[in-house]
């Protein structure tokens, strides 16, 4: 019993000490800390275990019919015809023409001569006729009426 009241009395007197209470706080801080590294551990070794049991996604290897491929032709019923844009460019004509028509050459809409377009002059291609613009799968611009 005498021990115990006398390290009572020992630790009684090194908490009423400034110095002791400093070293106290900078005790608890060390613990509190090495608490949480433990904590943290702990929960990253817990997911890394659920990672290592695997995934429901499976890959299996594809069947033979699987590789054998059909071959599908390509669409080709938006695709200008070849013979009617050498056709049309031939027959080119000058702005005179009221029905005539021009397009970029490498656009895919037409213009009458009186719709606003950008298309710079030296890339205008001019068609006879509206038929004759839409025959090389050109549409008329959503901008540009038919009527002036």
């Amino acid at each position: 019993m005498e021990k115990i009241k006398s390290i009572l009395g020992k630790t009684k007197h090194y908490l009423s000490n400034k110095e002791a209470k400093s070293a106290i706080r900078g005790d608890i801080f060390i613990v509190i800390i090495m608490i949480l590294l433990g904590l943290s551990s702990f929960g990253l070794g817990r997911l890394s275990a659920l990672e290592k049991k695997g995934s429901d996604v499976q890959i299996e290897a594809p069947s033979k019919e699987d590789l054998d491929l059909e071959v599908k032709p390509a669409q080709t019923s938006n695709i200008p015809k070849v013979s009617a844009i050498k056709e049309a460019i031939t027959n080119q004509t000058t702005q005179t023409n009221t029905d005539a028509v021009f397009a970029s050459k490498t656009g895919k809409r037409y213009y009458f001569s009186w719709c606003t377009s950008q298309v710079k002059e030296e890339n205008k291609v001019w068609f006879d006729t509206p038929a004759l613009a839409e025959a090389t799968g050109l549409t008329l611009a959503a901008n540009c009426s038919k009527t002036q």
